[in-house]
């Protein structure tokens, strides 16, 4: 990481959280950009787990456990975001939250007369991912 001028001491511009699940436990952990679980690499180790998506890439392996993306049962983790800000002595009316949806804005309809197991199993998973994401707003 010294190659993007980046190392242990490196202090971060911005406050962020970032949400995994610890796929052995079943256990909602967040880390933050002062990396005080593992200093730099567990922030990169986190990063590297928000893209383990089951299904699509394996569980990352670090803290003696394997770890997947958190959005796997929270799309949104806005309240870690307030209460920080909050912490820090924020005023609710000077916080302003930055967030990447990783769902669709809107939910198409479609004709699902047809849908058999597969299709009824993908059509669920667009639903509920869509409602879990309208939640966290």
């Amino acid at each position: 990481m010294k190659k993007f001028g980046i190392s242990d001491t490196t202090k971060f511009s911005r406050q962020f959280d970032i949400g995994i699940l610890d796929f052995m436990k079943g256990t909602y952990i967040t880390v933050d950009e002062k990396g005080e679980t593992q200093g730099l690499q567990g922030i990169i180790n986190t990063l590297f787990t928000s893209f383990s998506f089951p299904g699509y890439f394996p569980p990352t392996s670090f803290l003696g456990s394997h770890f997947i993306d958190g959005s796997t049962v929270r799309t949104l983790d806005v309240i870690s975001a307030v209460s920080n800000c909050l912490a820090a002595g924020y005023a609710e009316s000077d916080i302003i939250i930055d967030v990447l949806l990783s769902t669709p804005v809107d939910l198409q309809r479609v004709d699902a007369s047809d849908y058999r197991s597969y299709m009824m199993l993908y059509r669920y998973l667009q639903i509920a991912y869509y409602y879990s994401a309208m939640n966290g707003l």
